[in-house]
């Protein structure tokens, strides 16, 4: 099979994306992605300003190949986080945020809000951390 396709979230050469849901051609056979992830890893690579290695980003409900691209730019300011044990860094809840205020320059949250109940809350909490 050719290489007819780029995943430009682990940079690799496929063949095909794979179905994901309802969808044909969405998801990355190496790396998991999605066309959100890639689509976010392309503005990232547009807007190189925006991260440092002094960055402090929190990034809520980790994605794989958006992970690896924050740790490899700033992994010494990098925490994620997760409402699931074992699925990120830290154990957190959107709405009662254990950081201080101002704790961070970025903030990934990504088809997380749907997901609770008290979106205001959360949002508030982004907002303050």
């Amino acid at each position: 099979m050719e290489n007819n396709y780029h995943c430009n979230a682990c940079n690799s050469n496929i063949s095909e994306f794979l179905p994901y849901g309802k969808r044909i051609n969405a998801l990355c056979p190496n790396c998991g992605s999605l066309e959100r992830h890639r689509f976010f890893k392309y503005w990232l690579d547009v807007n190189k300003n925006i991260l440092n290695p002094k960055t402090r980003i929190l990034h809520f409900a980790p994605e794989k190949a958006i992970t690896a691209h924050f740790k490899k730019c700033c992994e010494k300011n990098y925490i994620s986080v997760d409402v699931v044990p074992n699925r990120a860094m830290k154990v957190e809840d959107i709405t009662k945020l254990t950081f201080s205020a101002n704790s961070f320059d970025f903030i990934l949250c990504s088809h997380v809000l749907h997901h609770v109940n008290e979106d205001e809350k959360a949002i508030s909490e982004l907002y303050r951390v």
